[in-house]
């Protein structure tokens, strides 16, 4: 589980971590707020096969 809902890192560094996390098939959840959620879906395409892990 990584839980970063409500946190203070910037759209840039959930970019980061979201991109370095596509490959990782360990991570069950991820949890995001909506302001964060938002950006992922539309910067990546593939956000959908991690969504629910």
């Amino acid at each position: 589980v990584l839980d970063l809902w409500n946190t203070s890192l910037s759209t840039e560094s959930i970019l980061l971590i979201f991109q370095s996390l596509m490959d990782n098939k360990k991570l069950r959840r991820l949890t995001l707020d909506k302001r964060h959620k938002k950006t992922c879906i539309n910067t990546y395409p593939n956000y959908h096969l991690i969504q629910d892990r």
